[in-house]
């Protein structure tokens, strides 16, 4: 009601008083301001008497009495720091990191006490994280892939389920999918090293914006202390499940606004070749369905899309409920509501929520996590309808192009066939005994506007990788027939290969001719992708 209004009238006219000589007489007027404002609820209170109690109309009073006591000691009594941290805000600091600058976001938020009793949890907290590496994406994409991660005793898997995210996600699929992980933790040492640790494995992700890393506010969390126990599960057990569900709702509602759809995933998970280009297509198929989710795996929390303007829903329903089930019940609850009602048989209802969650026709995510993030707790459940079989073709050409290579293919590999797979992952090109100076040069049948070249190196092992800095590629701008010809043509640098292996080139300029080109020698090179655009 107005309430609110006169709260910040108060809070406008203390904070006035406390840099002026007339606080005592701004401090009484805010007072009659408030009085004021009490007089009209209750005379819009008054108004509506015949259809509210006058026990309600009674207590709404006296709320609004206490209320306006409680922020007037309390601001009143506090300082002009404190009173700036009530409210939520950024401050951007930076800090270097390889040589390259990284924006970290801050935010502080003071909270006496979470008292989820009485207000609705989802609408007393921020969502705002308390640091953020990477830009993201700065437009709207297709899809947004949220991975909460936490730590777990003496192991992890996020890494291997990134690798493998990225390396399946076929390459001109990058620009249309923001990854975010979040680091479910308020240490933030910890949050600290993991991300530097992640940066340093996938430099080129971030640097581009396909991921980001954030972690949530410190005083996001409820008290997991104060849950009754439900379900027989003993506290621990009670309150990481808890917590499992409170973050999967803080990365679902950060995420929504990136992208048209949220893929809900777990950090301990190997992708199936071409998911993003299969999940758009199943996306497509089912687009004039009202579902609730499409699902690609046969667990709960693994692999569900969601619409993004269906996200809110969600998650005001997890953390309303945070407590009571885990993710994967509370998942079920939600979609029985949605396609049930009490005149359905159990046949019927059974039927209308399978058809408000369409199932892929075989799993395009498999769990690999055997240790979970619940000390003590271990798992052997796999997905068997997973297989790492391509789901869909790759949809991208690279331009007609001659390629010679000084580079000696080892038997099973051509550079021909590579670079015609287009970065679909079927080719590769493996060479042994490179020296300085050994090439592949990608001859265009006739020049080509390019908009991005990408080379990936090394197995899904991390074997036969490029070391940093031993090799670069370079092109060279339109040229005639006879000028191809010559020996000396002019090349430039537009990338040199990171620490892992691959090389990015962003341009928009018309070329002719891309080299790769060795700096340094190397034993073996597994030459993974190539990408033109």
């Amino acid at each position: 009601m107005l309430a609110s209004h006169h709260y910040r009238s108060i809070r406008k006219c203390l904070k006035i008083s406390s840099v002026t000589k007339f606080k005592v007489v701004l401090a009484l007027a805010c007072l009659v301001l408030s009085l004021g404002a009490i007089v009209i609820n209750t005379n819009i209170m008054l108004s509506v008497r015949n259809s509210v109690s006058p026990e309600k109309l009674h207590k709404s009073l006296q709320n609004e009495m206490q209320h306006m006591v409680k922020h007037i000691q309390l601001l009143s009594s506090k300082t002009n720091e404190e009173k700036e941290l009530l409210e939520v805000y950024h401050k951007p600091r930076m800090r270097l990191q390889n040589g390259r600058s990284i924006t970290t976001k801050i935010n502080v938020q003071q909270s006496k006490d979470d008292d989820n009793d009485t207000v609705p949890f989802f609408f007393q907290k921020n969502f705002t994280p308390l640091f953020v590496l990477g830009v993201g994406r700065t437009e709207k994409v297709s899809i947004s892939i949220g991975i909460p991660s936490v730590k777990r005793a003496g192991v992890t898997y996020l890494y291997k389920t990134l690798q493998s995210i990225f390396r399946n996600m076929y390459p001109i699929s990058e620009d249309d999918v923001s990854v975010v992980v979040f680091l479910a933790e308020t240490d933030t040492k910890f949050v600290k090293s993991e991300s530097s640790k992640i940066y340093s494995e996938f430099t080129r992700e971030v640097d581009c914006g396909l991921l980001q890393i954030i972690s949530p506010p410190k005083n996001f969390y409820p008290s997991f202390e104060r849950l009754p126990q439900t379900l027989g599960d003993p506290t621990n057990r009670l309150q990481w499940r808890s917590k499992e569900v409170v973050d999967a709702a803080f990365l679902m509602f950060y995420c929504h606004n990136k992208a048209q759809y949220y893929l809900m995933l777990e950090d301990d998970v190997t992708a199936a070749k071409g998911f993003i280009t299969g999940m758009k297509e199943f996306a497509e198929q089912n687009s004039d369905k009202d579902f609730a989710y499409l699902s690609f795996s046969g667990f709960n929390s693994i692999g569900k899309l969601f619409r993004s303007k269906d996200v809110p829903v969600w998650v005001t329903f997890f953390l309303s409920f945070y407590g009571k089930k885990p993710i994967d019940w509370l998942m079920i609850d939600f979609v029985h509501m949605k396609a049930c009602h009490p005149e359905l048989t159990a046949d019927q209802c059974r039927q209308a929520t399978q058809n408000v969650k369409p199932h892929s026709d075989r799993g395009y995510f498999q769990h690999i996590g055997k240790s979970s993030s619940l000390t003590g707790k271990h798992q052997e459940l796999v997905d068997s309808s997973f297989s790492d079989r391509q789901v869909a073709n790759n949809p991208h050409e690279n331009p007609a192009a001659k390629i010679i290579a000084t580079m000696k293919a080892k038997e099973g590999s051509n550079v021909d066939d590579w670079y015609d797979d287009s970065g679909g992952l079927n080719q590769h090109f493996q060479s042994r005994s490179l020296n300085v100076g050994d090439n592949i040069v990608i001859v265009f049948d006739r020049p080509q506007l390019l908009l991005k070249i990408l080379v990936k190196t090394g197995t899904t092992t991390e074997e036969m990788r490029l070391k940093e800095g031993s090799a670069v590629i370079e092109v060279t701008q339109a040229v005639s027939m006879t000028d191809r010809d010559k020996t000396k043509i002019q090349y430039q640098i537009c990338a040199t290969f990171d620490s892992n292996g691959a090389a990015q080139c962003l341009l928009n300029h018309t070329i002719s001719m891309i080299r790769i080109r060795m700096l340094k020698t190397s034993f073996s090179v597994w030459f993974d992708t190539v990408f033109v655009q």
